[in-house]
């Protein structure tokens, strides 16, 4: 059976060597005339994606997970793939997750130029008492799973290995234990550990930092953000590269606004499902981003913004009247294509 990582390699060169020429042959338009980016890591990188294909609908990007080992996929197939990118955003990842070996650093060296190290986000502050119990002897993912998965209690555990009874177990879960042991305490060294971190990979996230605590928590778990973190960081990532997306002033205002999308943009692990029931979201582009490699698209219609609608579907008269905006945002975006084509 092929791994997610598998997969994706033989889809992305479906898009890359297949598609285009399939386009020539039957006149199809492409939809994507934007940069390719690709994000490779842990379960964070599909979020990271997600949002930067948020910020540039025209970007084709794809996700290529480094978590499962791979069947088939080598470093050798794996450099050749993302080496038909523009931008390739990648995690630290261990040797064994390709076939023949092969980590982060390696990828770095044989990208130069292309290859951009992300940062990952770990913040216990909010989930102190949460740890992993890894399986020595598969020191990849031999995580030891129990009831809620591979998360475990750091004071059950010492419990259980002191060999304290349950009722013992289950009173030692007070604000005196969580004092004791710094649970309490502990904001301001992560924060500063967190800041420090994302300093080596070259990006100052304290500013987004404060941000996100003025927004109460912002972890699901010590290393699971919610989709407004990854929607950040993604942003500063395209920075770093100077793939800057359009504008993501409306798109930060739909992040913080209190209907549609609430908060978190759908899709992403844990993102609430607002827009389902609030409405739908309709992105228009007026004009595509900076190519990096040929300059602006001609004939470029001279606003360059995005415009997010947000509506809610309310009776027939709604109903008609958006079927009407979506023809005429296609028929756009049609003749848009055609004189780029030409």
């Amino acid at each position: 059976m092929f791994s997610q990582i598998d997969k994706q390699i033989l889809k992305s060169w479906r898009q890359y060597a297949v598609e285009p020429r399939l386009a020539r042959l039957t006149g199809r338009i492409l939809r994507n005339t934007g940069p390719r980016i690709a994000v490779l890591g842990n379960c964070q990188a599909f979020g990271l994606a997600y949002a930067m294909k948020v910020m540039d609908p025209s970007a084709t990007v794809d996700h290529f997970s480094a978590i499962g080992r791979s069947r088939v996929a080598t470093m050798d197939m794996l450099v050749k793939t993302l080496d038909t990118y523009d931008y390739v955003f990648t995690h630290d990842f261990l040797e064994g997750h390709l076939r023949g070996g092969g980590d982060s650093e390696e990828l770095l060296r044989r990208l130069p130029g292309k290859a951009t190290k992300t940062p990952a986000v770990t913040f216990a502050a909010f989930h102190p008492d949460l740890i992993y119990i890894q399986d020595k002897s598969e020191p990849l993912h031999g995580f030891i799973f129990g009831p809620l998965g591979p998360y475990h209690s750091a004071i059950a555990l010492f419990c259980y290995r002191a060999g304290l009874s349950l009722e013992e177990t289950r009173a030692a879960f007070n604000e005196n234990v969580f004092q004791t042991l710094g649970y309490l305490d502990m904001w301001n060294e992560v924060a500063t550990g967190f800041i420090e971190n994302a300093r080596l990979y070259g990006v100052d996230l304290s500013t987004d930092l404060m941000n996100w605590s003025r927004r109460g928590v912002f972890m699901y778990s010590i290393v699971h953000p919610k989709s407004f973190v990854l929607f950040d960081i993604a942003r500063r990532m395209l920075e770093k590269v100077d793939a800057n997306p359009h504008r993501e002033r409306e798109f930060r205002r739909l992040r913080n606004s209190r209907s549609g999308a609430r908060r978190d943009f759908p899709g992403l692990s844990g993102g609430r499902q607002g827009l389902r029931r609030a409405g739908r979201l309709s992105v228009q582009i007026a004009e595509p981003p900076s190519r990096p490699f040929g300059g602006r698209l001609p004939d470029a219609p001279a606003i360059s913004r995005i415009v997010l609608q947000d509506f809610r579907e309310d009776g027939r008269g709604a109903s008609r009247q958006s079927a009407r905006r979506r023809l005429a945002r296609q028929r756009e975006h049609e003749e848009f294509r055609d004189q780029a084509r030409a």
